[in-house]
C-alpha cells in the first residue's frame, strides 16, 4: 500500500506564487484537464504547461541544442514558455485577441480573461467546453511552434476539428461519449457557426 496520500507536483508551489491561488485552486487546477478532455496527448500536455516542463528555445539554448534562445514568432525576446503562452509575444497576443472574436461571434458570451486562464484555465466556473478550446489553443500555439510558423484563426479552426475526431473516437473505444456528447455537439456548433465545414477541412496544417 502507498503510505503516503498523493502530493500535488512541485511546480504547484511556483504556480501558487505567481498567481496567489488558494490549496483547493492547486487541486482543480491539475485536475482540470482530467475533466475535459479524454485525448491522453491533451492531458499530457496541460500537464507539462503546468510544471513548465516544455522545451522552449531558452531551454534549448542552455543546453547547447539551439544557437539562441530568441522566440520562434518574434524573434525579439527569449523564448519562455510564459511569453509564447501569454500577451507578452504580439504574434501570441494576435492570435488570443482573434481567439476570444472567435468564440464571441459563435458563442455571444463575451468574458475577460485574466492572465492565469491562459496559462491553467477558467476556474471560477463551470466552463467544459472553453477549457477544452484553452487546452487545443495551446496545442496549436506549440504546434506553431515547433513548425515555425506563424499562428492564425483559420489553423486552429482546422485543429478544433481533428481534435473533434480523436475525442469522438477514444470516447467510443472507451464508452465514455455520455461524458463526451454534450461538450463534442457544442465543439461542432461552435466551429461550424464561424466558417463553413468545407472550408476547414480543406485547410493545410
Amino acid at each position: 500500500m502507498i503510505g503516503k496520500k498523493a502530493q500535488l507536483p512541485s511546480a504547484a508551489s511556483k504556480l501558487q506564487k505567481e498567481f496567489n491561488f488558494s490549496f483547493d485552486q492547486l487541486k482543480q487546477l491539475f485536475i482540470l484537464p482530467h475533466k475535459v478532455t479524454v485525448e491522453p496527448y491533451v492531458r499530457a500536455f496541460q500537464y507539462k504547461v503546468l510544471n513548465s516542463i516544455l522545451y522552449t528555445n531558452s531551454k534549448l539554448y542552455k543546453i547547447g541544442y539551439s544557437q539562441h534562445d530568441l522566440c520562434t514568432f518574434c524573434t525579439s525576446h527569449p523564448e519562455k514558455l510564459n511569453h509564447l503562452v501569454l500577451y507578452s509575444c504580439p504574434c501570441s497576443k494576435a492570435f488570443w485577441n482573434d481567439f476570444e472574436v472567435f468564440r464571441f461571434s459563435a458563442t455571444l458570451k463575451k468574458i475577460n480573461f485574466i492572465r492565469q486562464d491562459f496559462i491553467v484555465g477558467v476556474l471560477l466556473r463551470s466552463c467544459s467546453l472553453l477549457n477544452y478550446l484553452l487546452l487545443i489553443a495551446k496545442i496549436y500555439l506549440w504546434d506553431c511552434r515547433r513548425n515555425q510558423s506563424h499562428p492564425n484563426i483559420n489553423g486552429f479552426k482546422a485543429k478544433i476539428l481533428i481534435k473533434y475526431e480523436t475525442e469522438n473516437y477514444i470516447g467510443r473505444i472507451n464508452k465514455k461519449m455520455e461524458l463526451l456528447r454534450e461538450k463534442l455537439v457544442k465543439l461542432v456548433n461552435f466551429s461550424f457557426s464561424v466558417n463553413n465545414v468545407m472550408y476547414i477541412s480543406n485547410i493545410v496544417m
